[in-house]
């Protein structure tokens, strides 16, 4: 039976850090503005395949989203919100040693 821990990123933190080789998948929330005048969150999963390979499942987009570079992805997801979005991953390893030392 496979086990599961989920912990919240820190995004003042280089998603560098994140040993990605027990990562099962992203949970990120997002701001957004779908009605006019309101701000509302979005949430969506960012799961990781058998091969490795990262793909966006984010239920706005027509089809999954391959992503090339997960750690590039996270950045500019930091950059363009600043601390406004939530990044929680979801692994396999206990979350006192699912980052790598700075």
């Amino acid at each position: 039976m496979l086990l599961c821990q989920m912990m919240w990123f820190d995004s003042r933190q280089d998603p560098a850090r994140i040993r990605l080789e027990f990562v099962k998948a992203f949970i990120v929330n997002v701001p957004g503005r779908y009605i006019p005048f309101m701000t509302n969150r979005h949430w969506f999963t960012i799961l990781q395949r058998d091969d490795g390979a990262f793909v966006n499942l984010d239920s706005k987009l027509e089809e999954p989203e391959l992503i090339r570079d997960i750690v590039a992805y996270i950045r500019e997801k930091f950059e363009k919100t600043e601390d406004k979005v939530q990044v929680m991953i979801v692994s396999s390893m206990d979350s006192a040693e699912l980052l790598k030392a700075e």
